[in-house]
């Protein structure tokens, strides 16, 4: 018995002996390990102060570990301290349960060189496949369970540096908390912060269910500087600054089994955010933007926002004579690199969402609500570079109010608006995002200086406009991809100015100052009814030209019909003023001539600003000596009814014989054709 024990405490003095040697050893032997084996196993260099293994409590303890670049003597990671501790006897259980995990004062440099990094080389060298092909019998066995708990990490800095775009983000001060990581069917909890050192802070924290795969995520950024982005928005986007923060509160939650049981709600706020381009040119200006989200779902294409409001937004829009815009040319020009997502319908028909519905995401419609929708001190300056004479036009002040805004209900927008030089507008929308149907607009458009106008009449009609004010009055509806809509122009002392000889107007057969000169009454005031219609769902449908053509041809009429509005407007009858047949043989004049002439002359004294000219055109087989003679005659005997009779002024008559040249091709009958023109714009003729 006593050669027993004696036995016995030689072995356990042994063991002890060897426990004690194994644990001073082995903290000097780990160190000297990755010293001689860095290279081997990573390919780096790598060098620490200490490692202490404590074989009692089965802890590690690394002070001062740096890992450096490849072939460079630049370190890529270090950090202060990394302690971590497991409770061995789990192993027994084939359970690795890590007690703890800290990490103190870590710096990570990441440096990116287009789609290579810095560390590509040690994802390459752990990237190998395995040479061992060996079926296992996996059923045979219990699987493994880890756990990592109380993951922290303090006093962190991370650099990254993107040498092709020439972006460098510095997070400093970071700070990890993660109670828990389970692959077991626990519940993960992680959580994060770190502080920019351009300004702005970030905090997550996130919740992982590795069975269910569920999630939980928060995510909070404090006036994060919009800078910092310009490198990668420059790949999208030509422009030379961008500056502003901003701020988001979003809390996401869903299922990764289930890709339509995602939610997402909270807020972004983006504040002073100002985009320059690459001319230096103020593209957006914005004071502010909030966006209160109730829930969010791409999937679902549901967007339910209980808010979205600007404040004081400055936007710039030019359009250019080569069909670019400003907004055009903002955005990069690429070749057609697009990536077609891959098929999802498997996904979307194998997944349902809660009330057992399966939805494949192409058949559904979008579901947007906007609870409260208000732009506010939107200033608009628009210039267009493609008119004779650039047009610049300014919409200050533009504020845009809905309540419960809908896509699937009819909506209520109203839009008020200060133009140029003191206009206003005033719109109001009612209708839904399906523009094919059920859409009304009406819109009062007052003050507008026509001045303002003229780059757009030089270019239809080659007059540039001198003063005047417009109001407009517009009643437009849209059902069935039919467009009517009824517009009625009012414009007061309207002047035009002499017709430009460098221009080659798209409308060169209106002398607009002579129509407008017809359709102004004796208060200076022009009425025009200008209705507008149309296949909106027709490819060859363009608002643009609808209007121009539909005011080119009310004008056109005017010009071909002077003598129409004037007379409506003097309670005559218009009827037979543009034609006076006459016979070849007669000199003087009948009756029914001389009714016609006196309802011209009381056109002709209504408006002392109007020359009216009788042009007498004959048969060619009447043109000789005898019946020249005697249209002569009749030219006098008009002309002296008109000037002495009717005490018409003489400047404002002009009667003659269609010019030798042109009669042998007339073919018609002979008549007066009857015509008026303003004063300065027609010479004075024989009488």
């Amino acid at each position: 018995m006593k050669i027993f024990l004696k036995i016995l405490c030689y072995v356990i003095a042994s063991v002890a002996i060897i426990i004690i040697l194994v644990s001073l050893i082995i903290s000097p032997a780990a160190k000297n390990y990755v010293k001689n084996n860095c290279h081997e196993l990573t390919g780096r260099t790598i060098t620490t102060d200490k490692i202490k293994v404590n074989i009692f409590n089965a802890s590690v303890k690394i002070i001062d570990l740096n890992i450096y670049e490849n072939n460079s003597d630049s370190v890529f990671i270090h950090f202060d301290t990394l302690a971590t501790a497991i409770k061995p006897m789990k192993l027994m259980s084939r359970d690795l349960y890590v007690k703890y995990i800290s990490l103190c004062g870590p710096v990570i440099k990441v440096i990116q060189g287009d789609s290579v990094f810095n560390f590509s080389d040690l994802i390459k060298k752990f990237d190998k496949p395995s040479s061992d092909t060996t079926d296992v019998d996996k059923s045979a066995k219990q699987p493994w369970s880890v756990g990592l708990y109380n993951i922290r990490l303090s006093n962190g800095n991370f650099f990254y540096n993107d040498i092709v775009r020439y972006s460098k983000w510095t997070a400093e001060n970071m700070s990890l908390v993660i109670p828990g990581i389970h692959f077991s069917g626990k519940n993960t909890d992680v959580g994060l912060a770190l502080n920019f050192s351009e300004g702005g802070s970030m905090t997550t924290n996130m919740k992982y269910n590795i069975q269910t795969n569920r999630f939980d995520i928060f995510l909070q950024l404090d006036s994060l500087g919009l800078a910092n982005f310009k490198p990668y928005a420059s790949d999208f986007v030509n422009i030379n600054a961008i500056d502003g923060c901003l701020s988001t509160v979003i809390h996401a939650d869903g299922n990764l089994n289930n890709p339509l049981d995602v939610n997402l709600n909270g807020n972004v706020i983006i504040d002073n955010l100002l985009v320059v381009d690459n001319n230096d040119f103020e593209i957006i200006n914005l004071k502010q933007m909030v966006t209160d989200i109730d829930i969010l779902n791409p999937f679902l294409k549901l967007y339910q926002f209980k808010k979205f409001h600007i404040d004081s937004l400055n936007f710039n829009y030019d359009k250019y004579s080569d069909d670019s815009t400003s907004l055009t040319n903002f955005f990069v020009a690429k070749n057609d690199t697009t990536i077609m997502p891959a098929d999802s319908s498997s996904v979307y028909s194998n997944n349902a969402i809660a009330n057992g519905d399966s939805v494949v995401g192409n058949e559904r419609n979008l579901a947007l609500t906007i609870d409260k929708l208000s732009l506010e001190q939107i200033n608009i300056s628009y210039n267009d570079f493609t008119l004779p004479d650039t047009f610049r036009y300014n919409i200050s002040d533009l504020d845009i109010i809905s309540e419960n805004f809908s896509s699937s209900a009819t909506n209520n927008v109203k839009f008020d608006m200060t133009l140029t030089n003191g206009g206003e507008a005033h719109i109001l929308w009612k209708g839904n995002l399906d523009m094919s149907s059920n859409q009304n607009i009406d819109a009062v458009i007052s003050n507008v200086k026509m001045k303002d106008l003229s780059p757009y009449t030089l270019s239809m009609f080659g007059y540039p406009l001198t003063n005047g004010t417009l109001t407009l009055t517009s009643n437009s509806t849209i059902v069935d991809n039919v467009l009517e809509s009824d517009n009625h122009l009012e414009m007061h002392k309207c002047f035009v100015g002499d017709k430009r000889t460098d221009i080659e107007p798209q409308h060169s057969n209106i002398p607009l100052k002579t129509v407008m000169y017809l359709i102004t009454d004796v208060n200076d005031v022009m009425k025009l009814d200008i209705p507008i219609g149309g296949d909106i769902s027709s490819p060859e449908f363009s608002l643009k030209h609808a209007i121009r053509k539909t005011l080119a041809n009310a004008l056109l009429k005017v010009t071909i019909a002077p003598f129409d509005l004037i007379a409506k407007s003097l309670g005559i009858s218009s009827k037979d003023l543009y034609k006076i047949k006459v016979d070849n043989d007669q000199v003087e004049l009948t009756a029914s001539q001389y009714e016609v002439l006196t309802r011209l002359s009381e056109v002709a004294l209504s408006r002392n600003d109007i020359r009216i000219i009788f042009e007498q055109q004959l048969e060619p087989a009447y043109y000789s000596g005898s019946y020249i003679d005697k249209s002569e005659k009749r030219n006098k005997a008009v002309y002296k009814y008109l000037t002495k009779n009717m005490k018409v002024p003489e400047e404002q008559v002009d009667v003659h014989t269609l010019d030798t040249t042109l009669i042998r091709t007339y073919k018609g009958p002979s008549e007066y054709i009857v015509s008026a023109a303003i004063i300065d714009t027609v010479a004075t003729n024989s009488k």
